[in-house]
């Protein structure tokens, strides 16, 4: 399976050149296969014509499943026998919390909606003016962007777009300031050059697209005002630089950005990217997962302080080989943020506690210790409604489990209970959290990769 691990930690340097016809900037209605929930898959070849050459042959490695439970690390020389796995060093564990009878979370089984290619990444906004979330996928493959407009209960119609890259990187906001879900979408266009693409939302579900190079590879990306103009700026994580890099694209307020600052910090391919006050000053700062050390041995969880000057001040906290994944949120409920992120090649969430004026207790401490099969991406969140934040992680197939999202009940301290298992699609590695129904809870949607497919699952508690 080393395959597998590997195959998904090269994820953007695996991506293919697309090329796309002049002009294509048109809504397609999408008509084959709207509102046609797929029976549930774990694994197998979706199609003979699939075009990704690394990251899906491994996705679909005949090897059984079974097998997922022994991911390797990838340190030099050295293989991880399942016991080894365990938090990375330098870690703590946070010390056990029987919530007992407590854990209340639960989801509905998902509906699951083809999406006939490559899907990457997902974003939630109001794309259509109708005041309900909608979801917008970045695509790989033939597509570049699928929109999937929620027509209430939960049920989602599709639409496609095509632009002049490929979908990789995802994120929505207002970027032009008239009120309305805009989207930001990079990925590689013709001949291997990178590319952003800015649609700003008319209001009916459709877009006006306007283009920029760029020189970063864009894997993570993020919309937040970090110069306090109140003009939303952009925020890119170049993943094919080594040292890392961000960069970012200060907002005119109109849709368009001024040419890129970048930040320059220790590691190699970072991934998620967000934007967030994590120090209470009130600027916003940038949080981002890096996947690797300079040397390959390990992972951080980067929080890059906001100078207000257009510098940052950057502090990095170990949290495993493989990092890809983070998010931010007052876990202790103590009124500082606090910083999570999880490791693929140990399957360990951590959490990094925020002490205020600018400090994190130096050690991360596991709150989930090879429970969760490839951890590629979560949210914190509280998905019950009892004031303490919660943690959902996706998780493949592997040890007996299925593909599922894995939701640890938090109890307002460093405590979680064990994870709760509730199947999606196969090989999930993205996910976004809105109330799609209208009931006044989190729903959850699944980017699926191996079926190229999204899962909505809706949120049940009580």
């Amino acid at each position: 399976m080393q395959k597998q691990l590997i195959a998904l930690f090269v994820l953007f340097t695996a991506c293919e050149s697309f090329k796309h016809g002049p002009g294509s900037y048109g809504i397609t209605d999408g008509s084959t296969g709207d509102l046609q929930p797929m029976p549930m898959s774990d694994g197998g070849p979706s199609s003979p014509t699939d075009m990704r050459p690394i990251i899906e042959d491994a996705i679909h490695d005949p090897e059984p499943p079974a097998d997922f439970g022994s991911l390797p690390d990838l340190t030099p020389g050295r293989d991880l026998a399942p016991t080894d796995l365990g938090p990375p060093p330098g870690m703590d564990m946070a010390p056990p919390t029987d919530l007992g009878p407590t854990v209340s979370i639960s989801f509905a089984n998902p509906t699951t909606y083809s999406i006939g290619a490559a899907p990457n990444a997902l974003s939630s906004g109001d794309f259509n003016g109708d005041g309900r979330p909608d979801i917008a996928v970045a695509v790989e493959d033939g597509v570049d962007l699928a929109l999937f407009f929620n027509q209430g209960g939960g049920l989602f119609t599709r639409q496609y777009m095509t632009l002049p890259s490929s979908g990789r990187a995802i994120a929505s906001g207002d970027v032009n300031g008239d009120g309305k879900s805009d989207l930001v979408l990079g990925g590689i266009a013709g001949g291997g050059s990178y590319l952003i693409n800015i649609l700003l939302a008319v209001g009916d579900g459709t877009f006006t697209a306007s283009s920029l190079f760029t020189t970063a590879a864009p894997y993570g990306m993020a919309i937040g005002d970090l110069d306090g103009d109140s003009k939303a700026d952009l925020v890119v994580a170049n993943y094919a630089s080594s040292p890392v890099t961000f960069a970012v694209y200060h907002g005119r307020g109109d849709g368009s950005f001024e040419a890129p600052a970048n930040t320059v910090a220790s590691g190699k391919q970072p991934q998620k990217v967000i934007i967030a006050d994590v120090n209470g000053d009130g600027k916003k700062d940038v949080v981002m997962s890096i996947a690797q050390d300079s040397i390959g041995r390990t992972g951080y969880v980067g929080a890059f302080l906001n100078l207000g000057n257009g510098q940052f001040a950057n502090q990095l906290f170990l949290t495993g080989n493989l990092t890809l994944t983070c998010a931010v949120a007052d876990v202790n409920n103590d009124g500082h943020i606090d910083l999570l992120a999880s490791a693929i090649s140990n399957n360990t969430a951590s959490v990094v506690l925020g002490l205020g004026s600018n400090m994190f207790k130096p050690t991360a401490i596991a709150i989930s210790d090879n429970q969760v099969i490839y951890p590629i991406a979560m949210l914190a969140q509280d998905f019950d409604r009892d004031g303490n934040i919660d943690v959902a992680l996706t998780s493949s197939s592997g040890t007996g489990m299925p593909s599922s999202i894995a939701v640890l009940q938090g109890s307002g301290s460093t405590s979680f209970a064990d994870p709760v298992f509730f199947p999606t699609g196969a090989n999930p590695i993205d996910l976004v959290a809105a109330d799609f129904n209208d009931d006044g809870k989190l729903d959850v949607a699944t980017v699926d990769h191996s079926p190229n497919s999204i899962s909505v699952l809706l949120n049940v508690s009580r």
